[in-house]
């Protein structure tokens, strides 16, 4: 404990000059920023870390989509490589009656559209 004790000044918790001081480049939560100091004049070299904490979210994102369907790529042609000739031509006949239904719907609403 100092020789000399000073009780905190008026609004502080304590006389340590740095008690409310950024940690980290960032105000803590809940303190007021710095006077005279607004949004309006943040600088872009402020605003910067902000937009590349953003921007890394979005391609970490970005990457987590593409890495799960190039996943899902690679299993199905290890299922098709796995197969017997005969599950891969069960495999070819369920592909071609899924396209075969799209065409059929397609023709449909051509069709329909072409009757009003």
């Amino acid at each position: 404990m100092p020789l000399l004790y000073l009780a905190p000044a008026q609004g502080r918790e304590s006389n340590d000059l740095y008690a409310n001081a950024p940690i980290g480049g960032q105000r803590r939560p809940g303190s007021s920023p710095p006077p005279g100091r607004s949004l309006a004049s943040v600088s872009t070299w402020d605003r910067l870390p902000a937009a590349l904490r953003r921007e890394t979210k979005d391609v970490q994102a970005a990457l987590s989509d593409f890495e799960s369907r190039t996943n899902a790529t690679l299993d199905e042609k290890e299922r098709l490589l796995q197969a017997s000739p005969s599950e891969k031509m069960a495999m070819e006949q369920a592909k071609a009656r899924a396209l075969d239904d799209q065409f059929e719907a397609l023709r449909r609403k051509v069709d329909g559209d072409a009757q009003k």
